[in-house]
């Protein structure tokens, strides 16, 4: 699932049984997970990773409003990543030009 949310891009809902044939892969769980929201960490139009919520509770279920809630944090997470790489690659360049 994950794999496929960072490929495409786009944040996934599932709920129930998930078949394996929709996500090759897919390794088995030793619990059952009832709900998974999957959400694509982009920065730049670069997906650099994903948020992943599960549900275990077989009563309880992520609907697509939970998926629009949930998609607001991966934003701003990625925002910073970014910004945290570029802070790095910055600090490093500045360290060779002094060794320079």
């Amino acid at each position: 699932m994950a794999g496929q949310v960072v490929e495409s891009g786009k944040p996934l809902l599932l709920n129930g049984k998930v078949d394996p044939v929709h996500f090759p892969g897919t390794h088995k769980k030793t619990r059952f997970i009832n709900s998974s929201l999957c959400v694509p960490l982009k920065a730049l139009g670069e997906c650099i990773g994903q948020l992943n919520v599960n549900l275990m509770e077989k009563d309880r279920t992520f609907t697509p409003t939970h998926l629009d809630l949930i998609s607001i944090f991966p934003n701003n997470a990625a925002v910073a990543i970014h910004n945290t790489k570029l802070s790095e690659e910055r600090d490093k360049r500045l360290r060779l030009q002094t060794m320079l």
